[in-house]
């Protein structure tokens, strides 16, 4: 069960938020989990129209996965491309994630944005977590810390047309303390390209033959 909120603000202020409860059982184990996401927006008028956002997201991790009893939320929809920073090493499980960063137009058809990431583990004995819900790192001998590291991602697009959209970016994501010590410790780099195509013309037969 969950719930989300999103709307504006006065002065140019927006928000949402999401809250989700996990209950029930599994075999003989029993569900016990949670997430959270929080986000607020500010828009400074001008011709950029740049808009601010700070963001805090968690998930439930679990410290003992042999006492019978479950804690580590599940994402369930992968993948979460974008929804926890670009390089997607990051998924909605056993972390706390924070974010900031500004989105803006460079000119009349062209977008820009940059965000930066921190990110750490809600429990040290549970796994980090990818984007698809599958476990990348652990130390099942210990904890290794709980600071997974931090990512900074870079995007511009460009507005072609109103079916096509071009665009690419880059996304960085340095060690932290828990990947130095769980893994070869190895900075993370995604680079990449993306080109949008809407069928609008579609779209607008499709709402002629239902108005007929």
């Amino acid at each position: 069960m969950g719930l989300q909120w999103l709307g504006k603000l006065p002065y140019r202020f927006d928000y949402s938020l999401e809250v989700a409860r996990q209950q029930w059982s599994l075999g003989t184990d029993t569900i016990d989990a949670w997430a959270g996401h929080w986000l607020a927006g500010y828009s400074i008028p001008g011709k950029a129209r740049p808009r601010l956002i700070a963001e805090f997201n968690y998930a439930t991790g679990d410290g003992n996965q042999k006492d019978g009893r479950r804690h580590t939320f599940n994402q369930l929809f992968p993948s979460g491309h974008d929804k926890y920073g670009l390089a997607d090493q990051v998924g909605w499980q056993n972390i706390l994630h924070a974010r900031t960063g500004a989105e803006f137009k460079l000119a009349a058809r062209w977008t820009a944005g940059v965000k930066f990431s921190g990110y750490w583990l809600a429990d040290a004995h549970d796994a980090l977590y990818n984007s698809a819900g599958t476990a990348i790192a652990q130390r099942v001998d210990g904890p290794a810390g709980r600071y997974v590291g931090s990512e900074i991602d870079e995007t511009a697009s460009y507005q072609y047309s109103k079916q096509l959209r071009v665009g690419g970016g880059f996304a960085h994501l340095f060690s932290g303390t828990f990947l130095n010590r769980a893994t070869p410790g190895k900075d993370y780099n995604y680079p990449f390209v993306m080109l949008t195509i809407g069928l609008l013309t579609v779209g607008s037969r499709k709402r002629r033959l239902i108005r007929e």
